[in-house]
């Protein structure tokens, strides 16, 4: 009976923390697998909004120098 409840409910006794680390990074890495061209869109565009403030941040640093 109490086999069937933890069962039914999913408990794992002193696994629970370390097989749900496992269990996220594996599901990150297959979604970033499976889905290549998304991911790479994504990063890039990402990489290009992060250099777009550096290019402004730097502009308007050298406008304020004058």
């Amino acid at each position: 009976m109490e086999y069937t409840k933890d069962v039914i409910l999913h408990v794992n006794y002193g696994q629970g923390a370390h097989a749900k680390k496992e269990n996220i990074f594996y599901k990150i890495s297959s979604t970033i697998a499976r889905h290549k061209v998304v991911t790479t869109v994504v990063l890039i565009t990402t990489l290009l909004m992060i250099l777009d403030v550096m290019l402004v941040a730097s502009f308007l640093q050298i406008l304020s120098s004058f």
